[in-house]
């Protein structure tokens, strides 16, 4: 039977290794949010640079989630079970644009569960800092009043926790 899981989570909570962890467990197809972050780029040159990263990101956030949605059915579509990784922000906070993002699976009979990666502002802290990504430059100009702007909180919507700070396979087993 085909599965379907979405990580989220806030930029250095993990995401990303989890979802390594989860798709070697599962044997899972990864689709990323990011993958296509380039070619995003290309295609807004001009609004980038009017707008700076992290508007850039937010205006163009509705057209790369409809791609990574958009990925995912084809991979879906051709027998594999897949792992979504993305922030997921505005959907996990709102029961209704979570049950809009998922629909698509549901109505191909399987519901999607949802893992969401956190791990104390200290640590997210130290990790924007050590893997200083283009993308999150603007968040380390003033990295304090980022952290103190985007607290951690948890989805409104049903959600597997997973502490980023600790074994990703031993809390998968748990959660098995």
């Amino acid at each position: 039977m085909q599965e379907v899981f979405f990580v989220s989570g806030q930029a250095a909570s993990g995401k990303s290794k989890f979802t390594k962890a989860l798709a070697a467990a599962r044997n899972l197809t990864v689709l990323d949010f990011d993958d296509t972050l380039t070619e995003t780029i290309s295609k807004h040159p001009s609004l980038l640079e009017e707008l700076g990263m992290e508007k850039f990101l937010a205006q163009v956030g509705p057209e790369r989630y409809a791609d990574l949605i958009q990925r995912a059915l084809v991979e879906f579509s051709a027998g594999k079970s897949i792992v979504l990784e993305a922030p997921f922000s505005k959907q996990i906070a709102n029961q209704d644009l979570w049950d809009a993002l998922v629909q698509p699976f549901a109505d191909r009979g399987v519901v999607p569960t949802l893992y969401w990666v956190s791990v104390s502002p200290e640590v997210r802290k130290v990790r924007l800092l050590g893997r200083a990504a283009d993308r999150d430059r603007e968040k380390l100009e003033n990295i304090d009043e980022y952290l103190s702007q985007n607290p951690t909180k948890p989805p409104v919507v049903k959600y597997v926790a997973i502490d980023g700070e600790k074994n990703f396979i031993r809390q998968l087993k748990d959660n098995d």
